[in-house]
Formats: C-alpha cells, structure tokens, sequence
C-alpha cells in the first residue's frame, strides 16, 4: 500500500511517499459505538478507555468551539472589507486608495530615489541659475531645452595651484607695481659719498669714500682692531691700560697692568647692526613703530582753522596745509597784544561819543554813530520798548513774567477772562492793554495781587483798560497792580 503524506512548512509544501507491505488482518478493535444522530460529536465518558458517548455540540468548547466573531486588521496601505464574519463569510483585502502594487523592478526604480523626491509628471518649462560674486551665467532661463553658461565676470579669472601660492604670499591691502619707479636715491653712512643720485628716470650711482677716508686690508684691520680708541706711538713701556666703555658696551679683564687682553662686549639688549640696517635705522623716524605692510595711501587730518589738500596720496605726491577762510598766523607781537585782550571783548569803533536828544543816534568822533531804540525799564535793568505784540485770547491766560518783562502786549477779549502767573522775579515788569470788545467781560485776577487802584471786576464793552504789573519778589502777594480803564 503507497501512501502521500503532505507536510506544510512556512513556505512550502512538502509531499511525503510511502509505501509499505499489507500485512496480515488483526483482532478487530472496539471501533466508533453505534448511535449518534446528526450534529453529535463522539465524546469521553469517563477516563477509562474507549468509554466515550454521543452529546449535542454546544458552544461549550466542545466540537466547533465558542468562536462567535472573527475581524481582520491590516496595516496602513490596505483596507478590509467583509469584517467581522459572525456566521461565516470570506475576508476581502483590497489597497487603500493611493496604493498600489509594485513589481521587482519598479521596487528597484523606488530605491534610487531620494527620501522626499517629488514625482516629475509635468515638463520642465523655465530653469534658470543663480551665481555667486565672480561669476555669470548666460544662456538662462531655459524654456524648453538648451544649456547654461558659466563664465567669469569681467576682471576675474581662473588660478592655478602655483598662482595661488603667489597670491598666498602676498600681504593683504598690497597693491600691484604698475607703473615706473620715477625716483631712486642712496643716503649712505658717515664716511661714505655717493654721487648721481636722484637717479629720476636711468643712470648709476656712485659710491665712494670721503676725504680722510681710506679702506683698510683685513691684516690693517686686525691691527687696527688691536689698537685701543685714541692710542698714540708707544714709546715707552705700559705698566697700566684701563678701558672706559661707552653706554651699551662693557669691558672685562680691565685694567692690563703688564699684558694681558680687555674683552669687550655688547650690553645685555644692545646688538650690533650692519650698515645697511644702519640705514634703515637713520631713515625711521623717533618712535616709529615696526612696519608689518605696505603703505598704499597716506591722508592727513588737521585741526579747525587749517585745511589740507593733496590727500590721500596713494602713490607719490605731497600733503599742502593752508589756514581756513579767515584765519590767519599771528606773529609773536602780535599774539602778546591778544593775550592782554580779555576773552568776549569786542572791538572798539568810536570815541568822544556825544548825543542828539532830536535824533536819538550816539555820534562817534572817529567811527560810525549808532541809533538808540526807546526803552522801557525792566528787571534786567533798561530794555528796548520794542515788543508791542499781542497774547491770544484764552479763557485762562497765564503771564509768565520772564518772558513778558520790559513789554508791550494787547489783549483782545473775546470772553471772559481769568489771570495766573508764572517766573515772577524782583523787578520784572510789564504793561498789559485789554480790549473788550461789544460785550462787557468778566476779570479774575490772582487773590494775592496787590493793587492800588480800585480792582475790577468787569470791563465795561467797548471800553479800553490798561493792566500794569510790577513785582517786588517772586510771590502773587509781591505784584503791585495798576488798572485804568476809560471812563
């Protein structure tokens, strides 16, 4: 007898053959009992075995089970319908809309796209290109198809590695050597003189040494090295030689009293310097300070009073300076003179000064008169009688004696009117006229003003007043008031 037995794996179904040799029949079995009627299970009796029994099925957990309900959840991208099955029925999964299968291949195309790519389902229709300082791009925007140009802008260019390097050495701010060196001169050191210089356009320069000057051979050298500052013929026996360093140098083994050798040597931060540096040195100004760059321009700024063209020179050239419009040098005389004019003083025009009472003008015997105004006393003493103008009308007029001293001022009323004061000082003073107009006007004054006429209460209409205010401190009750009105 052969045999298929099917074993089911994960993924797979594997399908056993067996065959085997029918033997010989057996003792028969207790076998299934007798019995039963449709939708009865054959269960246990007892734990003795083959004692079992027909029974109902229930939804005891017997026979087809309990399971009242069975649901289907699926993962995002795929939807269940037909869920839950409480009889029986059959699951139907379908995709979400927007979701869609993919094959292998399409599954490769999506693993060459970048997180967050957007879908290309249009034609590109304008793509033009943004460039950095330097460069220009021509040729953009692109419509529908065609290329863009990158070029340098004008000025700029391209270096290679050994350019850069160049550059690299170049200290910042320095400028290109463009133009012709159009002055050349040598200062050289005492001793030395050199001729043909300034060379302005070509030529050479001659070096040579001064009268009295020679050069030594390094054997003449090497004796004069051994000869001590200001030795004269030895024409005798030295029993004492003492050295006297100037600052900077110190001298050890000194004083030689029979032979012997004084070593000299540079003071602890003092060096000795060529001659070239020596030149340097003598063309650097006192207190100058180390220069680390090149000088590309040099501008100069001058105190008020002066002013300075020719500035910044960035190649060659000269700074002028020149006093400012009006200003001017003084000589030493003349700066004595102003040193014994007091500061504010001013000019003195006239002498012999004499006064027409017709005119009112102050005449001057030797320079030009000069009109005096009319004046009113004040309590800045006598002031020009001059403001003659009107304060606005206001329900509430304050008079604010600082501003007011020495003045004129009118005052139409077109209501009723109420005082207060304000900067009251001893000897302020001012004169107020107040015109009514057609209808009569109430006047409130301050209580603590003090007058010697009678004190108003209204001004009649069409009746002109006159208010004269005269302070004798800084208070209301320091006012003393004079009104007048017409009758």
């Amino acid at each position: 007898m052969t045999k298929i037995i099917a074993v089911q794996g994960e993924d797979r179904i594997l399908l056993v053959q067996q065959s085997a040799v029918q033997g010989r029949p057996g003792p028969a079995g207790s076998g299934i009992i007798p019995g039963g009627t449709t939708g009865q299970v054959l269960a246990k009796a007892s734990d003795d075995d083959y004692d079992a029994t027909w029974v109902t099925a229930s939804g005891t957990g017997i026979g087809t089970g309990g399971v009242t309900s069975v649901g289907l959840l699926a993962p995002s991208g795929l939807v269940v319908s037909g869920s839950p099955i409480t009889a029986s029925g059959a699951f139907t999964i379908a995709y979400a809309s927007g979701i869609q299968a993919f094959s292998s291949a399409e599954a490769a195309k999506l693993s060459g796209v970048a997180s967050g790519a957007t879908a290309n389902d249009g034609t590109v229709t304008n793509i033009g290109l943004i460039m950095p300082s330097g460069l220009v791009a021509s040729g953009g925007p692109v419509t529908t198809s065609g290329s863009i140009v990158i070029s340098y802008a004008s000025g700029i260019q391209a270096f290679s590695s050994a350019e850069a390097t160049k550059l690299a050495g170049i200290a910042s701010g320095a400028t290109a050597n463009n133009g012709t060196v159009t002055n050349v001169g040598l200062i050289v050191p005492s001793g030395l003189v050199v001729s043909g210089s300034p060379i302005t356009s070509s030529g050479t320069l001659a070096l040579a040494y001064a009268s009295g000057v020679q050069a030594f051979t390094t054997a003449e050298s090497d004796k004069l090295a051994g000869i001590a500052s200001g030795a004269t013929t030895n024409s005798g026996t030295v029993t004492n030689v003492g050295l006297t360093m100037p600052s900077g140098l110190v001298a050890s083994g000194s004083p030689v009293t029979s032979s012997g050798t004084i070593a000299i040597t540079y003071a602890s931060g003092i060096q000795a310097y060529t001659a070239a540096e020596a030149t340097k040195l003598a063309n650097v100004a006192s207190g100058a300070t180390a220069n680390d760059g090149t000088v590309t321009s040099v501008s100069l700024q001058v105190p008020s009073g002066m002013t300075v063209s020719g500035g910044p020179v960035t190649a060659s050239g000269s700074l002028a300076i020149a006093y400012a419009s009006g200003i001017q040098a003084y000589t030493t005389e003349e700066a004595t003179k102003l040193d014994d004019i007091d500061p504010g003083a001013q000019v003195n025009v006239g002498t012999n000064l004499t006064y027409s009472g017709d005119t009112r003008t102050i005449n001057s015997s030797t320079g030009s008169g000069t009109t005096l105004p009319l004046v009113t006393p004040s309590g800045a003493g006598l002031s020009p009688a001059t403001s003659f103008s009107t304060i606005t009308y206001a329900s509430g007029i304050t008079l604010d004696f600082a501003v007011l001293d020495g003045q004129y001022r009118t005052i139409s009323l077109s209501g009723d009117v109420s005082f207060t004061t304000s900067g009251i000082a001893t000897g302020r003073a001012t004169v107020l006229r107040l015109l009514p107009g057609a209808s009569e006007r109430t006047l409130t004054f301050p209580s603590g003003w003090v007058f010697v006429s009678a004190k108003p209460a209204t001004l009649p209409a069409n009746k002109s007043a006159v208010l004269s205010l005269t302070a004798f401190g800084s208070a209301d009750t320091d006012c003393l008031v004079a009104y007048a009105a017409q009758p």
